[in-house]
């Protein structure tokens, strides 16, 4: 985020936005894979 927060999506909202996100320089943290761990 430019002014230093924080964004969560949930993974199905992220998938949607990825592209955006990351066009936008957005630092990406995927944690689904501890979902079911």
């Amino acid at each position: 985020m430019p002014t230093g927060g924080r964004l969560f999506f949930c993974g199905h909202h992220a998938n949607a936005h990825l592209a955006a996100l990351v066009g936008s320089g957005a630092d990406i943290l995927d944690e689904r894979q501890l979902m079911n761990a």
